[in-house]
């Protein structure tokens, strides 16, 4: 599997989020196992593949502790630094591919790449938001109906750019 399959298949399974009986079907540190993959396949092309995969082995143990579904005392710290780090490690997995885009010059995925990773950090904004707001259930589900429709179109258009990537960059 090429990287950037990975990275596709890694958006697939931590943007989806399948649950029965409180347990993860499709548990992130899958998703973040193939980001491993990916990460390390392009290691060469920037630095910033090597600050995402020092953040993704953080993000691997992270995840560990999410695969039952149960919440401990811990569980809204672990949340928020969940959050953060997801946050940095997908900057750093976007501007890797923008130095390869620019190495390559692919103008197009080189802005694509700054393009997806804003609307990428608009939704851990509007998920970390969606934790202050369940104190208000009404808004709350509103919310989460919104933020799913979001994260629906943002991982359409992730996946698209790393389909496309794949095409022209390796």
């Amino acid at each position: 599997m090429g990287a950037f399959k990975s990275f596709y298949w890694g958006f697939l399974l931590i943007l989806l989020d399948f649950r029965v009986q409180g347990f993860d079907i499709l548990p992130d540190i899958l998703g973040f196992i193939l980001f491993a993959v990916g990460i390390n396949a392009l290691l060469a092309y920037s630095e910033h593949f090597k600050q995402a995969r020092s953040l993704n082995y953080a993000m691997i143990f992270i995840s560990i502790f999410f695969i039952s579904g149960q919440s401990s005392s811990y569980g809204l710290l672990l949340g928020i630094i969940s959050i953060i780090v997801t946050w940095y490690l997908v900057f750093n997995i976007f501007m890797g591919i923008r130095d390869m885009a620019a190495q390559a010059g692919q103008v197009d995925l080189q802005e694509e790449a700054e393009t997806r990773w804003h609307q990428y950090r608009q939704l851990l904004i509007a998920s970390f938001v969606s934790f202050i707001l369940i104190i208000i259930p009404p808004l709350a589900f509103i919310m989460f109906f919104v933020l799913l429709i979001v994260s629906i179109i943002v991982l359409v258009g992730i996946l698209q750019f790393l389909t496309k990537c794949d095409e022209r960059l390796l």
